[in-house]
């Protein structure tokens, strides 16, 4: 006997199929054009199901009053169209498709029928059409990642083992990203006018990165921020000025390189920018000692910084009470040491270690 597939396990079944002919458009989309453009309308499609099967299953049906468990279950039946189904989602849970959304699907649909009913291979070597293609397929999978990440996040993220992650994928495509820059410039500019900080992504190179809990000290600051365009985020961001060209450089990593002139900056330059060389520290509220960083290893990394201590190889920021003195060498370090006089710290073997302790 046959057992019955309860309505979590037919909605992770539509999404994986979706996840499917996602991955596949997106492996297509510049090599195989036409392809990729039916991939990315049937996973389309699947998704907006996905969305009106979470309200109900029989939502999916062109005629909800003739359905029938069994035959959904082994597929048969006649499923809605893109137009039905987002009708059905403005009419029944009020969560359909903006005017832009739905205008952008359609044309990947109206170009979907060319390819499959239509299509001529000397088509896409015509005027460009290639490009236009690309072009109109860019802005969709732009509109479709944001209603999952966002508008539909709280549908989408009980099913978190399926991360459609389009961002992410698309990032090997530079047009795809200047195509969404395009789109969100208009959003950049709003939060620009309303005092928000945007500065250039060091991953993607637009301006388009937004700035947030920032400490600064002089000229240098440390952030957190968030790519709108890449969504580079989850990391935290060090910014200072060129010594050679005066350009502003801003890294998520300990070693860098100027955009501009590519000078090149060690974690020690940086060291020496922010806190001076070894034998002339600058005299800070909270003293100037240095301490080693326990994420990264790092010896005498951190140092202090605008009210906090921050690592310069790893970016990782510590509050002053995250320091501790090794009870042996007196050296700082961001973890506390337990029997540190005996067992020592990153910077000292401890007592245990000494040549003292071996004469003993």
């Amino acid at each position: 006997m046959r057992t019955k597939m309860n309505n979590e396990e037919a909605m992770k079944n539509i999404l994986e199929n979706a996840y499917d002919f996602l991955d596949q458009a997106i492996d297509e989309v510049k090599e195989k054009p036409k392809y990729s453009i039916i991939h990315f309308y049937t996973a389309l499609e699947l998704l907006m199901k996905a969305r009106l099967m979470h309200e109900h299953w029989t939502l999916i049906l062109t005629k909800p009053q003739d359905a029938d468990r069994d035959n959904f279950e082994i597929g048969k039946f006649q499923s809605v169209s893109l137009k039905d189904a987002n009708e059905r989602l403005n009419k029944i849970v009020s969560d359909g498709l903006t005017k832009e959304e739905l205008n952008s699907f359609n044309k990947i649909r109206d170009l979907r029928n060319k390819m499959v009913h239509f299509f001529h291979k000397d088509i896409l070597f015509h005027d460009g059409y290639v490009y236009e293609i690309m072009k109109q397929q860019y802005v969709a999978m732009y509109y479709l990642n944001h209603i999952i990440r966002d508008r539909w996040t709280n549908v989408f993220q009980l099913y978190a083992d399926i991360d459609f992650g389009i961002d992410q994928k698309m990032k090997k495509h530079r047009d795809y990203l200047e195509t969404k820059y395009a789109l969100v410039k208009e959003d950049i500019n709003k939060l620009i006018s309303d005092g928000n900080i945007i500065i250039k992504c060091p991953a993607c190179l637009f301006n388009s990165m937004r700035v947030y809990e920032i400490t600064k000290e002089d000229e240098a600051v440390y952030f957190e921020g968030e790519c709108l365009v890449c969504s580079l985020s989850d990391s935290n961001f060090f910014s200072f000025y060129c010594e050679e060209c005066e350009e502003r450089i801003v890294t998520n990593e300990g070693e860098c390189k100027c955009a501009h002139c590519l000078a090149q900056y060690t974690t020690q330059d940086l060291l020496e920018i922010i806190d001076g060389t070894k034998e002339n520290l600058r005299i800070k509220e909270g003293g100037g000692s240095r301490a080693h960083c326990s994420e990264c290893e790092g010896f005498e990394t951190v140092v202090p910084f605008g009210g906090l201590y921050l690592c310069l190889q790893c970016l990782n920021s510590f509050d002053e009470e995250e320091l501790h003195e090794c009870e042996y060498c007196g050296s700082l370090c961001t973890t506390e040491l337990e029997m540190s006089y005996l067992t020592g710290c990153l910077a000292c073997d401890g007592k245990f270690g000494s040549s003292s302790f071996e004469r003993e």
